[in-house]
C-alpha cells in the first residue's frame, strides 16, 4: 500500500534531503509545495513519485488543496518567527480540516518540551505549534529530537567552534553531553518516520550502527 508524503517548504536542504531518502521506497508519493518549482532539481521534478503544488505559505486554498488526501505532512520550513510559528498553524489547521492523521513539525531540534517559554527564545515557536497540535482532534503532532544539525552546530554561526583561530567556546564544566546530528542522517530518520504511520509524538531516534537499524523512542 503506497503512503503520500506531502513536504512543504519542498526546496530547502533538508527537505531535498528528504525527498532523496523518501524516492528510495516504491510505496512512496511525494507532494512537494513550494513557491518556485523551478528551483527544484529535475530528477525531483520530473519523478513519477512526486507532485509538485505551487504556492505560498499563507496561500490557505494552495495548503488545503496540498494537504488534502496524504497520509502525512512533512514541515520544513526555516525562516523568522511569522512563518515557523503563524505559517504552521496555518498548515496544522489545513491538516485538522482535511483528516491528515499526522504533521510532523519542522525545529529538528534538542527535546523543546522541556523549556520554559523563557529559556531560549528561538524555541519558543516550536512550544507555540505543539500547543496548538495539541488542541486538534484529528491529526497527531510528530516532533523529531536530532540534538541540533551538525553541520550547523560546528559552524562559526553557532559561536561554538572557530577553525581558523582555533577557538572552542562551552559553558558549564565542559564536560556535558552535546547532541547533534548531520542533515543526511536526520532525514533518514524523518524519511523513516513519515513512512511509519505508527510514529506519533516525540521521537528520538539512535541509529543502530552495526545493522542499520532505526530504534525510535517515543514518548
Amino acid at each position: 500500500m503506497s503512503t503520500t508524503i506531502s513536504i512543504a517548504g519542498a526546496t530547502g536542504k533538508f527537505a531535498l534531503l528528504l525527498a532523496a531518502n523518501l524516492r528510495k521506497s516504491p510505496d512512496a508519493k511525494i507532494r512537494a509545495f513550494c513557491r518556485s518549482p523551478n528551483k527544484l532539481p529535475e530528477d525531483l521534478s520530473s519523478s513519477s513519485q512526486v507532485t509538485i503544488v505551487q504556492g505560498d505559505a499563507t496561500d490557505e486554498d494552495a495548503i488545503r488543496s496540498f494537504g488534502k488526501g496524504c497520509d502525512v505532512v512533512v514541515c520544513c520550513y526555516l525562516g523568522d518567527n511569522a512563518l515557523m510559528t503563524d505559517r504552521q498553524k496555518l498548515l496544522v489547521d489545513a491538516c485538522e480540516h482535511e483528516h491528515v492523521p499526522r504533521y510532523i513539525a519542522s525545529d529538528y531540534y534538542l527535546d523543546f518540551t522541556k523549556l520554559e517559554y523563557r529559556d531560549h527564545l528561538a524555541k519558543n515557536p516550536i512550544k507555540h505549534v505543539k500547543a496548538h497540535l495539541d488542541t486538534k482532534k484529528n491529526v497527531k503532532g510528530v516532533h523529531v529530537l536530532i540534538g541540533a544539525f551538525m553541520e550547523t552546530f560546528w559552524s562559526e554561526y553557532f559561536g561554538i567552534f572557530y577553525a581558523k583561530s582555533p577557538k572552542f567556546t562551552y559553558y558549564g564544566t565542559g564536560d556535558e553531553i552535546w547532541e547533534s546530528t548531520t542533515y543526511g542522517t536526520a532525514a533518514e530518520y524523518v524519511a523513516a518516520i513519515a513512512l511509519n504511520k505508527e510514529a506519533i509524538r516525540k521521537q528520538q531516534c539512535k541509529l543502530n550502527e552495526f545493522s542499520r537499524l532505526f530504534i525510535y523512542n517515543t514518548s
